[in-house]
């Protein structure tokens, strides 16, 4: 069975649309183009072009689904804060390397950057998918082995406040993020 780790590794401070403002497809699939065949970095690499074109606040919305409306603004922006501090494709393969990535155009707003990372035992699929909006290229979904980022994501968080509330994920992703950075220091 192929086992995907969700790692943090994206740690930034304030609320922002994306990392960075990304005009220009060409040069995301040319950073994509940089991991080709770096063994040990491909899934940094892979990290950081999310990183730079996630739009945190769409993710935040699209996985809270029917409960983000009900949500003040500080609720919105503390979830937001801890989805960045907790959300990232990870891998604990060493001597993982990336394949040649391609890209496919979907329309002129709609693009996916493809690569497998490959190492002695598995091969794993990861699609970026990126979509333009007033001027930017960003980040929605990223597609691991054919399972959603933002389905899982929106699954995962949708079963935990049925059980324990809307705080009760809050509570519980603040816990793993202070975890994390135990971990990393």
């Amino acid at each position: 069975m192929r086992m995907i780790i969700m790692l943090a590794v994206i740690t930034m401070n304030t609320i922002s649309y994306a990392g960075e403002c990304e005009t220009n497809v060409k040069d995301i699939y040319r950073n994509a183009q940089t991991l080709e065949g770096t063994s040990g970095y491909s899934v940094a690499g892979i990290n950081s072009i999310i990183k730079k074109t996630i739009d945190f606040r769409w993710l935040a919305k699209e996985t809270l689904g029917s409960v983000w409306p009900g949500l003040d603004s500080g609720q919105r922006i503390k979830f937001t804060r801890l989805l960045k501090k907790l959300m990232a494709v990870g891998s604990n393969r060493k001597n993982a390397k990336a394949l040649r990535p391609s890209i496919n155009w979907v329309s002129r707003k709609k693009s996916t950057i493809s690569t497998v990372i490959v190492d002695d035992v598995i091969e794993t699929t990861v699609e970026i998918n990126l979509f333009k909006g007033n001027k930017c290229w960003t980040t929605r979904d990223v597609i691991v082995d054919e399972v959603s980022m933002v389905g899982n994501y929106k699954e995962q968080f949708n079963t935990v406040i049925k059980k324990h509330g809307f705080e009760g994920l809050l509570r519980r992703m603040e816990k793993r993020a202070e975890e994390r950075e135990r971990d990393e220091s």
